[in-house]
C-alpha cells in the first residue's frame, strides 16, 4: 500500500470582510500563495476543507487514508 502524509486546513475560503477593519480578507488567494505552497514544500498534500469532495465523515477518511 502506497501511503502519503496529509495535512488538513481548516480555514475560511472565499472573499469575507474582516469584523473590525471592514477590509475584504481573501482567503483562497492566502491559502493557494502561501499555506499550501508551505504545506506541499514541507512534502505533504495540502488539504483544505472545502476541496474535500468524497463526502462522509473526514476522520474516518483519516483513518482510512492516512493511517
Amino acid at each position: 500500500m502506497n501511503y502519503h502524509a496529509l495535512c488538513f486546513v481548516d480555514m475560511p475560503f472565499g472573499q469575507k470582510p474582516d469584523l473590525k477593519s471592514g477590509v475584504v480578507v481573501d482567503f483562497d488567494q492566502i491559502y493557494n500563495e502561501a499555506i499550501k505552497p508551505a504545506i506541499e514544500e514541507s512534502g505533504l498534500e495540502a488539504l483544505r476543507g472545502d476541496e474535500e469532495r468524497t463526502g462522509g465523515s473526514f476522520t474516518a477518511r483519516c483513518s482510512r487514508d492516512c493511517c
